[in-house]
């Protein structure tokens, strides 16, 4: 009879202490590897200045800092490096969309709190989403998180249970740079119902978002507080 024999079990754990310590180090080379790619995208985005670029970026470092902090929350797929990356590519059209280029104000829509396709009163034949889906193909991101982006333009209710929690990440975080940069009303943010909805899925409190702004004090204000919107008194706008 052949004897299959089985390792000594000290060969059973240091096989098994090996694997984790591999999974351990691949995990952490992907994280910097997210945040090398976002270094790079940032730098690339903003090489070639124009009027409203401080307060473009300072809106998307914002929102990329509150979309690492839920994902440190929230048990989603992302991990922080991850989120950031993804979020700053849903911000890229405010650095490639021509009508930023030529304004020298933001065309911020505060009718629509939740809304990243609707976020800004620019003109493009092309949806906000579908353009930032489309760079982060061009810089070799994974289909899920282009898919993620994708699902940014639908109720978080509508999106596939696989990618909810992601998409409320991103939507939330946007909302609530948005909210903090361009009208400080945060109070108002909080009490409405896709919001509610989205702290929901995530499994969030308010006193998280809360806790959010206070570690994100360091961001909390605009280069320029130079912006029109529908819903703002001309007299509000500041040259």
């Amino acid at each position: 009879f052949l004897m299959i024999r089985r390792p000594p079990r000290s060969t059973r754990k240091e096989s098994s202490a090996a694997s984790d310590v591999y999974k351990r180090q691949t995990y952490g080379i992907e994280r910097v590897g997210d945040m090398l790619i976002q270094f790079a995208l940032l730098e690339r985005l903003t090489q070639n200045q124009f009027p409203l670029m401080g307060m473009c970026k300072q809106l998307t470092l914002l929102a990329c800092s509150f979309a690492s902090y839920f994902a440190q929350l929230a048990d989603s797929k992302f991990s922080p490096q991850s989120a950031a990356l993804t979020m700053t590519f849903v911000c890229t059209p405010l650095f490639t969309l021509p009508g930023f280029k030529v304004s020298r104000a933001l065309p911020v829509d505060l009718t629509k709190a939740v809304s990243i396709n609707s976020a800004f009163k620019v003109k493009s034949d092309t949806p906000w989403l579908a353009i930032a889906s489309e760079l982060a193909g061009s810089w070799h991101q994974s289909s899920t998180w282009r898919a993620v982006i994708h699902q940014c333009s639908k109720v978080s209710t509508d999106v596939p249970k696989s990618l909810q929690k992601e998409q409320a990440i991103l939507v939330l975080s946007f909302a609530l740079a948005k909210a903090c940069l361009f009208n400080q009303d945060i109070y108002s943010l909080l009490q409405d119902i896709n919001i509610k909805t989205l702290l929901n899925i995530l499994g969030i409190r308010r006193d998280d978002v809360v806790n959010a702004l206070d570690a994100n004090g360091s961001l909390l204000f605009c280069p320029c507080l130079l912006y029109t919107s529908d819903a703002a008194d001309d007299s509000l706008r500041v040259d």
